[in-house]
């Protein structure tokens, strides 16, 4: 163990002792509040990842957007109609 692994634990222990009982608790519930609901969340994805298949395709995919160097748009020529009559 180095002195910056041991001095971080030093540090974070000392502001600890120095909150009052029931502060220590409210923190330490907070905190695994917080793990547990990363840990159902990361679940969740998880199974939803596997329900959609590799694939990928879950959900309705947003249209297509034209652009580029090959769409002009409204600045495209007009075409003219077919003259072959």
């Amino acid at each position: 163990m180095t002195l910056a692994d041991g001095g971080k634990g030093a540090i974070v222990g000392a502001f600890v002792k120095l909150l009052p009982e029931w502060l220590q608790y409210t923190l330490l519930a907070l905190v695994l509040l917080v793990v547990v609901v990363s840990w159902a969340r990361s679940g969740r994805r998880t199974a939803a990842a596997r329900r959609t298949g590799p694939s990928g395709a879950g959900g309705p995919r947003p249209p297509k957007r034209r652009g580029g160097a090959g769409f002009l748009g409204a600045h495209a020529p007009r075409r003219e109609p077919d003259r072959t009559r």
